[in-house]
């Protein structure tokens, strides 16, 4: 056979799915490009144009391997799903400014009838047709006419079709094909392999993802797989909470308190050597050795979910299952008889708005869960840190001889600026002389360490609390951020690089123990003396703290507890669960 026919015969070929299954490939490309223009917008938005040509061209393909009756059923089921979903997402954008997510979608799940029928009522109203919402009706309207009356559509659209549009799209596909794989590769693992974003190879990991979940079908399996995650999750925390065991507590330090930051970078602390002082107050504390600086620490996630999974389970890396196959710290020492509370600036339960997944919603909000590990926190969170003290004096008439307190702070949290009250905007851009960072850049700099400075106050303010007191305080963010450090941007990354990783896992700790705790609890005192330079880990948090309530439990690993003779300082701290700090750090610096 000639080269000629065989690729006449090849075309031909590629182009029978455009051509049996036309109007369809048309509307549903409609469809998406409504959802993608008029729905989330950056300026990346226009790329998912070129991802959603191959995908239609693909589902086609799929379509003409079945009999002709049943490839009409299947069009028809998949046209009907395609634009209940893309109402649904339209819908949800239009009114609450967000499109699907897995809150939303385990809300819907758990919704009755009546509540589902208020829900309609309210938010169902007429104009919501002068919306995107109502292009999406009005190309269903016009699918359904011109599938039941073909003859509707002017022969010169349909020969046009024919002639030019098909082979011009198919001409454009493998080229759109090229040039969304990176995407592509992603939605593979994320959506068909069900991996989670923690979960993924690394050099996935390192690329960019320019479009994500690009249109509602892609949002809606998504979220279907984060609500199957999440209850998976939850049952399994519920089964290792039933196996926390406590065979016996000394009370070796009847008042302990946890006060976790928020995306702290260490080296942005003047405690730590950053030359603009930062936190005067703690470093003060030092000073009168009440305060003692631990100088080798990482946390094992740069992202808040992971990291505070980790430092509330028992599990540490290497050890056997998961995280959720171990009680968690709170629940043992509640068994022990401690009286547990926890004041949030980010998490309460049941809250109004919740658009997380299971760490931003479950562990700390789920309210099967806050009562097993907690007796008392607060309702509701604040816009500056410094209200969490309020809630602290209120909360302070059910303290017990026994407790366990944890702030958790919103710090460092994403809009640097708005962490700060006014008043505290005491950095300048023109404190830095970064020449290579421009004006906007310096601002946002500066905005951070205010930020930092602010923090620094209000843990001083908690401290001040507690100075009268017998207690310990430990005090640890989640995780660091990049703030222009070496570099010329900020926030969080998934890169391995050794400056994006001494910014965002290398993280400050330290403890405090008032002057009545120094007094009686000496032994202690010394061994973190001893211990402040050794290398640490935050998922071995839970084991520092049963040490120093002295808790037996067979869950307890003293090869984990920082402040007991058999501390292991040899073990592995993998990042990720993957990458072992201390090697990446030598192989990076030879």
């Amino acid at each position: 056979m000639p080269m000629r026919n065989v690729i006449i015969r090849l075309w031909s070929v590629a182009l029978r799915p455009l051509e049996v299954n036309g109007r369809f490939f048309v509307f549903m490309g409609l469809l998406g490009t409504l959802c993608i223009v008029f729905e989330p917008w950056d300026s990346l938005r226009p790329l998912s144009l070129i991802e959603l040509l191959p995908d239609l061209y693909i589902v086609c393909a799929l379509l003409c391997v079945l009999p002709h009756k049943a490839r009409g059923v299947v069009r028809w089921l998949l046209s009907t799903v395609a634009y209940i979903v893309c109402l649904l997402d339209c819908f949800l954008f239009v009114r609450t400014g967000a499109p699907m997510q897995s809150s939303v979608l385990r809300a819907m799940l758990a919704t009755t009838p009546s509540e589902a029928s208020e829900a309609l009522h309210a938010y169902v109203v007429p104009s919501v047709l002068l919306s995107p919402v109502g292009l999406i009706v009005v190309l269903a309207i016009l699918h359904v006419l011109l599938t039941l009356r073909p003859s509707l559509c002017p022969t010169w659209v349909s020969r046009f079709c024919r002639r030019w549009g098909a082979p011009l799209l198919l001409a454009c596909i493998p080229l759109c094909f090229v040039a969304s794989f990176t995407n592509r590769h992603y939605m593979f693992h994320r959506l068909l392999l069900a991996q989670r974003d923690t979960e993924l190879p690394q050099h996935i990991m390192d690329v960019t993802i320019k479009t994500g979940y690009y249109t509602p079908l892609h949002r809606l399996w998504h979220c279907w797989l984060e609500v199957r995650h999440d209850g998976q999750t939850l049952d399994a925390l519920a089964s290792s909470v039933s196996m926390a065991q406590v065979d016996s507590c000394s009370y070796t330090s009847p008042n302990i308190v946890l006060i976790v930051g928020e995306s702290l970078n260490r080296h942005h602390l003047s405690l730590y050597g950053y030359p603009l002082k930062t936190c005067p107050y703690t470093e003060t504390l030092a000073k009168d050795s009440g305060l003692i600086v631990l100088t080798d620490v990482v946390t094992p996630w740069n992202y808040t979910t992971e990291a505070l999974e980790h430092m509330f389970s028992l599990y540490s890396f290497g050890d056997k299952g998961f995280w959720t196959d171990y009680p968690l710290v709170t629940t043992l020492f509640r068994r022990a008889g401690y009286h547990v509370q926890f004041i949030s600036n980010q998490y309460v339960v049941n809250p109004p708005k919740n658009t997380g997944s299971l760490l931003d919603t479950g562990l700390f909000v789920d309210s099967t869960l806050s009562s097993i590990q907690f007796d008392r926190r607060n309702a509701t969170t604040h816009t500056y840190d410094e209200a969490l003290l309020q809630d602290y004096d209120s909360l302070s008439q059910w303290r017990t001889e026994k407790n366990l307190t944890i702030f958790h702070l919103i710090g460092q949290h994403i809009e640097f600026g708005d962490r700060v009250p006014d008043g505290w905007h005491r950095f300048k851009a023109t404190d830095y002389h970064r020449p290579d960072l421009t004006e906007s850049q310096r601002n946002i700099l500066a905005d951070y360490d205010n930020a930092t400075l602010y923090g620094d106050y209000v843990v001083s303010r908690i401290l001040d609390r507690l100075k009268d007191e017998n207690v310990v305080v430990i005090f640890l963010p989640d995780h660091g951020e990049r703030s222009f450090d070496g570099c010329q941007t900020y926030g969080r990354s998934n890169s391995m690089a050794l400056n994006d990783v001494q910014q965002q896992y290398e993280i400050p700790m330290w403890l405090w123990m008032s002057k009545s705790y120094r007094q009686t609890h000496s032994d202690i005192y010394n061994a973190i003396k001893r211990a402040k330079d050794l290398p640490f880990m935050s998922d071995r948090l839970p084991h520092l703290l049963i040490g120093l309530a002295g808790i037996q439990s067979p869950d307890y690993k003293p090869s984990h507890d920082l402040l007991h003779v058999q501390y292991n300082a040899r073990q592995a701290r993998r990042l990720r669960g993957e990458y072992d700090y201390d090697s990446l750090c030598t192989t990076t610096t030879q």
